[in-house]
């Protein structure tokens, strides 16, 4: 630094940062969950302290240790607090809705495939109680309520098919190249869902760039199934199907002038903010 001094002169511009004093609040939770739900608490917090700021704006960041908890702090970040929320981090495709769903669907397959074509109620409740379907299936609940009151462990299909929207998903497969259309058409099936979700619209970009991935990985496995370049029993392709979608992220590249930031450990560095949790 002696040698090769910066060429900046403005006095305004600060390298030091590191060395001024910060003030440090340690707050103890019980659980992961629990760091979430003091997100709205420090957001008061800080806008009575800057005099009842209207909104907390770029100057601070949200920092995720565990990417995991990205959808509790979104669902924990109040309407009114922010200008706007900048995304910038990669989020599990694992820890998405549609992933829930696509892998129940493949085991519900592979189970039908392994018991004459019957869908076992365990696999089928998680269908029926998935977010994305009680959204666009407004008596997928009640449905499911009364399969389990009744204990039918394995319901026919005309039970499972007298649904307004949803009936196409339980329709039994017949080989790789079936199974993986079933499963892009439960995409397109699903897709409606995320613009009629009435929460918050920060999840609307999540769950659509989600389908777009996992659409993207099935359909290439389907283009190579289709060409018989790729024969595999269904058993290794059901695994398959979960490793990739298991192994896969959603990325965000988000606005970095604008609003609320939460991001990631590493898409911290090189960054200065006022205020951080």
């Amino acid at each position: 630094i002696k040698e090769f001094p910066s060429e900046l002169k403005d006095s305004s511009i600060s390298f030091d940062n590191i060395v001024k004093p910060k003030k440090l609040t340690i707050v103890e939770t019980s659980t992961d969950n629990a760091q979430a739900r003091y997100v709205p608490e420090w957001i008061h917090t800080l806008r009575n302290a800057g005099g009842n700021l209207p909104v907390v704006g770029k100057d601070t960041a949200i920092v995720l240790c565990d990417e995991g908890l990205l959808q509790p702090v979104l669902h924990s970040i109040p309407e009114n607090g922010t200008e706007a929320v900048n995304i910038t981090m990669g989020y599990p495709l694992s820890q998405t809705s549609l992933y829930s769903l696509i892998t129940a669907l493949t085991e519900m397959q592979r189970s039908a495939s392994h018991n004459s074509g019957k869908m076992s109620l365990e696999l089928v409740g998680r269908i029926l109680g998935n977010p994305l379907v009680n959204t666009i299936e407004e008596s997928s609940l009640q449905t499911l309520a009364r399969l389990r009151k009744e204990r039918k462990l394995y319901p026919s299909v005309s039970e499972l098919t007298d649904f307004k929207t949803i009936a196409p998903l339980f329709r039994v497969t017949h080989g790789n190249t079936d199974l993986l259309k079933y499963l892009l058409d439960a995409i397109r099936l699903i897709v409606p869902a995320f613009e009629s979700n009435t929460e918050d619209s920060l999840f609307k970009p999540m769950n659509q760039e989600a389908a777009y991935r996992i659409y993207t990985q099935l359909n290439r496995l389907h283009s190579l199934s289709d060409s018989g370049e790729f024969d595999v029993t269904l058993e290794t392709m059901c695994r398959l199907i979960n490793s990739v979608m298991r192994n896969g992220t959603v990325p965000f590249h988000g606005e970095p002038v604008i609003g609320l930031q939460v991001m990631g450990l590493l898409e911290t560095r090189n960054l200065d903010f006022k205020h951080i949790l």
